[in-house]
């Protein structure tokens, strides 16, 4: 079979963008697999005897102050961070398709092989990405051109799949490190009687939360937008 003569290579920027978005999925995975962990140790339930609280992963007691108050000073800047790179993520997606779209002709093999679909397939996914998942309901329509001609029963599932499980990512992935923190906060005002060692530390704890409630609503409002983007296509 003769190969075809007329392969266009990846231009060199958008190969670059490819390795910068992989590398900032790969951070933020690697965040937010910290972030879970520490979330997870902090709402299990732990029995409380004498006012101290057994550590099974240190086989420790200390006092159930001293632990939260620790715990949510962690996962409030372990949050920040994530939240700031997961931003970085989501930019460098977007600055990745308008390079795409500048593109004269985005296939590297007329009407067989898009750019897109060679992108999809060889970056790295980050943790909270879902839309492969809804890509198996197009069956033969997956890839481009067939893509272009998906019958519309073929996109509203699609369309209808990836809001379902886009929803529940979002509610594990910021839920988890929310409820944590919520735990922390709620558990330290219950044994905090008057000025203690810990009284500095959990000023400062104050608006470090505060900070970290403030990038949830931004990256979720960032979220959104890129959800509603991501829609758009699945239904176009």
């Amino acid at each position: 079979m003769n190969k075809p003569n007329n392969i266009q290579e990846i231009p060199p920027l958008i190969k670059d963008l490819m390795d910068g978005h992989s590398t900032q999925n790969q951070l933020a995975s690697k965040l937010w697999t910290t972030l879970a962990v520490a979330s997870i140790i902090t709402v299990l339930p732990y029995e409380i005897t004498n006012t101290k609280i057994a550590i099974p992963l240190i086989d420790k007691e200390v006092s159930p102050d001293y632990f939260y108050s620790f715990c949510a000073m962690l996962i409030s800047i372990l949050f920040i961070t994530f939240c700031n790179q997961h931003v970085q993520v989501i930019r460098s997606r977007k600055f990745l398709q308008r390079a795409i779209q500048e593109m004269s002709d985005p296939y590297l093999i007329p009407k067989k092989i898009h750019i897109q679909d060679v992108i999809d397939c060889t970056i790295t996914s980050h943790l909270n990405r879902v839309a492969p998942l809804a890509q198996l309901f197009q069956g033969d329509y997956t890839f481009f051109p067939e893509s272009n001609n998906r019958p519309r029963h073929i996109r509203m599932l699609s369309f209808s799949y990836y809001v379902i499980i886009k929803s529940l990512t979002l509610l594990v992935f910021y839920g988890l490190p929310v409820l944590a923190i919520a735990k922390s906060i709620k558990t330290i005002s219950l044994f905090t009687a008057g000025f203690d060692n810990l009284s500095f530390f959990k000023v400062l704890l104050f608006p470090t939360s505060i900070v970290a409630g403030i990038s949830l609503i931004s990256l979720l409002i960032t979220e959104i937008k890129f959800i509603l983007l991501i829609s758009r296509r699945i239904l176009r």
